[in-house]
């Protein structure tokens, strides 16, 4: 399934006629982060949360 996911993704924004996906990964993650750049996704940037 992991390998199929960003796949599929790509394919239905594609169809939808979209230019871009993004996708949000725990830093934590680090082995997904390898993965998602194994399939071509570029790291450009931290998403930031704060709890109030």
């Amino acid at each position: 399934m992991g390998t199929k996911l960003p796949k599929y993704a790509e394919n239905y924004a594609l169809e939808k006629g979209l230019s871009q996906l993004i996708l949000n990964s725990g830093l934590q993650r680090t082995e997904s982060h390898y993965f998602y750049e194994s399939k071509d996704f570029d790291k450009l940037s931290y998403c930031f949360t704060k709890n109030v």
